[in-house]
């Protein structure tokens, strides 16, 4: 899965996506079992295997 920002803005840097990002990931990997292989985290870019 990859995701790109609006206008590819950087806005995946901060402290506070960072946090988001993961507690997101939790949450969903509570409900829906899956394995997240790795996560490639740019300015603008999440990838995710």
């Amino acid at each position: 899965m990859s995701v790109v920002t609006f206008n590819r803005r950087p806005l995946l840097t901060s402290d506070l996506f960072r946090q988001t990002l993961r507690l997101a990931r939790t949450r969903v990997q509570e409900k829906h079992l899956f394995k997240c292989a790795a996560i490639c985290l740019l300015r603008e870019y999440v990838h995710r295997m």
